[in-house]
């Protein structure tokens, strides 16, 4: 038993110097590389579970703020077609009645009323009688 350590020396010393150094990398690299992953914490499934809650609840916000933002957008685009059908009608009846013996157009209350900013004021006056 006395001669097993210097065997175990001798059989070390019979390797080369690059190879005794590259072990010792590779023994060098295997520690720093288990050290890292113990200083990183690893998120644990409840940290998991409240992140993907609170993702869920965010989504679930945008899909009502969307929503929201829908429907306003969807009035939007009736008032502008309102807008636009009163504006279709003021000019049909503009170029119906103003080459006769019309001082000039009379016009429909409900439609100036959708157009009120975009018609001259004295033609505001000129209203068609409710029938």
């Amino acid at each position: 038993m006395e001669g097993q350590p210097n065997e175990v020396i001798g059989w070390f010393v019979q390797w080369s110097p690059t190879v005794i150094v590259a072990l010792i990398a590779a023994v060098v690299a295997w520690r720093s590389r288990n050290r890292d992953t113990q200083d990183r914490k690893e998120p644990t499934w409840v940290e998991l579970s409240k992140e993907n809650r609170d993702l869920r609840a965010e989504l679930d916000e945008t899909r009502e703020e969307l929503r929201k933002l829908s429907v306003r957008f969807d009035e939007f685009v009736e008032e502008v077609r309102t807008r636009d059908r009163a504006t279709a009608r003021v000019l049909s009846d503009a170029a119906f009645q103003w080459p006769a013996e019309h001082e000039g157009p009379v016009f429909d209350a409900a439609d100036i009323q959708a157009i009120e900013d975009a018609i001259p004021p004295r033609w505001r006056n000129r209203l068609r009688p409710a029938m």
